[in-house]
């Protein structure tokens, strides 16, 4: 894996959160953390929720395959976990900028 392919992730990660937050900020200020999921009583929070757990899992398996790989304890797949539970995806994007070793073992699998 070159610099170049990570410096692309990178960015692209960056962009993607960026755009993100962007959506998610003035929704948080104006309807409240929790105010889209329950009590779950339309069909399409329903379907956010179960899309954001599918998005989030096929993101969370690989990654802790990749720590196990990498030899790193289990607190670093408790910590993806919590930040997951607590920030949807935005843990996970942060994460991929920060912990090269990650994004790289993602990209490229040995």
């Amino acid at each position: 894996m070159s610099d170049r392919n990570v410096v692309f992730a990178r960015i692209g990660i960056l962009l993607m959160l960026v755009v993100h937050l962007a959506v998610t900020i003035p929704s948080l200020v104006s309807e409240g953390l929790l105010s889209p999921f329950p009590p779950f009583d339309k069909q399409h929070t329903m379907q956010i929720f179960s899309d954001l757990v599918c998005a989030l899992t096929l993101f969370f398996v690989p990654a802790v395959l990749e720590f196990r790989r990498q030899q790193r304890g289990i607190g670093w797949s408790v910590a993806l976990f919590l930040g997951i539970v607590l920030s949807g995806s935005i843990a996970p994007m942060i994460m991929l900028l920060v912990d090269r070793p990650l994004l790289t073992g993602l990209l490229v699998r040995k």
